[in-house]
């Protein structure tokens, strides 16, 4: 199985920094009066100790990494307080072999049950990864292996420093901590061992509580009962539906209506769609009316771009809303869920039709995720009490994921409890403003659905917001109109900024018009300045036909002279 969900199922467990503290004094014995050095600063072992905790874990023994930075579909598997690391990022076994060593010693798994689990966690059963979950949930063991880890590392010839196990040794926020948590082990320490025994002996684990798949037998019984839907229509979406998408989407948002038949976007889609051949007056119908016409319209280039621009295929999709043909069920509503987590991990992999590929992918096994979502529903059609839609989508997704060759699954989450959306669309904004030159919400609005929805996909992903909104932008017609007569080597604001300060005359209405124009024909900052000069706005374009008029003034003078 992978670690593409919380398998601790929420369950959650702070330590308290006195009962810390008194672990570490048992399996740290020989360092926690001592100094460690990271990066050339020296700090006092049990403080830092603490600050390690608190970025690894926030001291929670509940915690699982399923870190990917590599997008490869092979999560890091690092477990509780100290993140003790059954294998790495690359998918190498790490401390795996120790582990078991440690669950054979304690009666959990036998020396034969070894070479089954000695493996990646996502080849592993269910029940074997519950097994070492459990196992590694346990405080001592963790104190122990961590201990154990460290010791070893102070031994090696090769030691780049203390703590060196640890990513979080490295973290700003990891020194940052270290002040305040200087303090709190001044005040422990200050205390009799006693007292941190008895809280060390007070302190009382929660057993960890996984629950249990109901849609295991379900899902491969063709017996047993579907969830009930609301069914779905088929077919090929119509090309007149398709071509307005298209000009809603592409078209609209960009469009600058002083330019009329003659905006650009507008002219680009005549020739991608229709070969240049709608004449004026049906391009001033189509601005008018917002209707695409279908004559002369080239439907492969529509069919295939649709496909590639909506993210959706050209054939109605079972798993939409849109395609059901009466109320939708709940069990409509969890198949959907299920869909948006496969078109997430396709299109985070690279898939170019990732709507497709899931589609294609998920509709053969429509029965049996619907036999496997009717086990977790009651006579009434309610999810039994214990689980919630995320236990099922969790559940049923992963059990149709057998076969499934293109990536991890995302968890499925609330993606509003993880990222502020509307910090996200003010950057996107600016970036927006300042690139394209024009204040463009409907994008906005879907690079920052796209970027929460990557993120989702992929939790251990290092692209920023700021970059991602970049490749976006870059993407868009209008950044290739702009930005066409570009030289290499010239950023984008360099190559702006000779327009923007040569149109410092023209109106702010127009200035960015002028900008646009300018920097499409690939002009000067001269010629820039010209066209700002003949601008119909604005104080500054009457002082430029005065000074005109006081140049024809003067001239007449010096030719009356003569």
């Amino acid at each position: 199985m992978d670690l593409n969900y919380d398998i601790y199922e929420g369950q959650s467990q702070v330590v308290p920094d006195q009962v810390i503290v008194a672990y570490a004094e048992q399996y740290f014995a020989d360092y926690v009066n001592t100094q460690v050095e990271v990066e050339g600063e020296t700090y006092d072992f049990l403080p830092y100790l603490l600050s390690i905790l608190d970025v690894e874990s926030g001291k929670d023994l509940y915690t699982v990494s399923n870190v990917d930075a590599n997008n490869d579909g092979i999560f890091e598997a690092s477990f509780g307080l100290f993140q003790i690391n059954w294998e790495t990022e690359s998918g190498t076994l790490s401390h795996a072999s120790t582990i078991l060593d440690k669950m054979i010693r304690d009666k959990v798994i036998t020396q034969a049950e070894k070479t089954t689990y000695l493996n990646n966690i996502s080849q592993l059963t269910t029940e074997q990864v519950q097994t070492i979950v459990q196992y590694l949930a346990n405080i001592d063991v963790q104190f122990e292996l961590a201990g154990q880890i460290y010791k070893n590392r102070k031994n090696r010839s090769t030691n780049n420093g203390d703590f060196e196990d640890w990513g979080a040794r490295l973290s700003p926020t990891t020194a940052a901590q270290y002040d305040s948590n200087k303090a709190t082990i001044d005040t422990i320490m200050a205390e009799s061992p006693s007292e941190r025994l008895k809280a060390k002996s007070q302190f009382t684990q929660t057993p960890v509580q996984f629950k249990q798949s109901l849609a295991e037998g379900p899902f491969d019984d063709p017996n047993a009962t579907q969830a009930p839907t609301a069914g779905s229509q088929s077919g090929a979406i119509p090309v007149d539906e398709q071509i307005a998408w298209i000009y809603n989407n592409t078209v609209i948002p960009l469009f600058n209506p002083a330019n009329g038949i003659n905006d650009f976007q507008l002219q680009e889609f005549n020739n991608t769609y229709y070969q240049g051949n709608l004449d004026d007056n049906q391009l001033a119908t189509l601005i008018s009316t917002g209707v695409p016409p279908t004559n002369d319209l080239n439907v492969n280039a529509v069919i295939g771009q649709y496909s590639r621009l909506a993210g959706s295929s050209s054939y109605r999709n079972p798993f939409l809303m849109s395609s059901q043909l009466s109320e939708p069920t709940l069990a409509n509503a969890i198949l959907g869920e299920i869909y948006s987590l496969y078109k997430k991990s396709a299109n985070a992999n690279g898939m170019l039709d990732s709507d497709y590929l899931a589609t294609a992918f998920l509709t053969p096994k429509i029965p049996n995720m619907l036999r496997g979502i009717q086990s977790y529903l009651d006579a009434n059609g309610n999810i039994l009490a214990g689980y919630t839609i995320r236990d099922v989508v969790k559940d049923v997704a992963n059990l149709a994921a057998r076969d499934w060759q293109f990536g991890a699954l995302p968890d499925y989450a609330n993606p509003d409890e993880q990222y502020d959306r509307n910090q996200l669309k003010n950057t996107a904004t600016g970036l927006v403003t300042q690139l394209l030159l024009d204040d463009n919400p409907n994008f906005v609005n879907k690079v920052t659905a796209d970027y929460v929805d990557y993120r989702i996909a992929n939790p251990g992903a290092k692209v920023e917001f700021n970059s991602y909104v970049f490749n976006a932008i870059k993407n868009t017609g209008r950044y290739k109109m702009i930005y066409k007569n570009k030289p290499l080597g010239m950023t984008e604001q360099q190559y702006i900024s000779n327009y923007t300060n040569a149109t410092q005359m023209a109106a702010p209405s127009e200035q960015n018009e002028l900008v646009t124009a300018q920097a499409a024909a690939g002009g000067t900052a001269e010629t820039a300045q010209v066209a700002a000069m003949f601008g119909e706005t604005g104080s500054r374009s009457n002082q430029f036909i005065n000074s005109i008029e006081k140049s024809a003034e003067s001239l007449a003078k010096l030719f009356r002279k003569a």
